[in-house]
């Protein structure tokens, strides 16, 4: 299992407004297909407007966790 991480731009806010520009959730999953759709089910589709918001997503070899101050909102897992 990869470990994938998926940020947000300064305008991405939760439903309720929560602001995510400096937040960040990981997805432990076998691929980066599996991530998307995991985030997409258990995240975006839950916490936001729309399923396809969030700004970029990193591999844990490229991921800085220091640009990202208020650490992760949420860890996904495949099962």
């Amino acid at each position: 299992m990869n470990k994938f991480y998926f940020t947000f731009g300064q305008v991405h806010r939760t439903k309720t407004g929560i602001p995510l520009k400096d937040f960040y959730v990981t997805v432990i999953a076998s691929s980066h297909n599996k991530a998307i759709e995991i985030f997409e089910k258990e995240f975006t589709s839950k916490y936001m407007d729309s399923i396809d918001r969030y700004a970029t997503s990193y591999t844990e070899n490229n991921f800085k966790s220091h640009f990202f101050p208020n650490g992760e909102f949420k860890l996904l897992k495949e099962n």
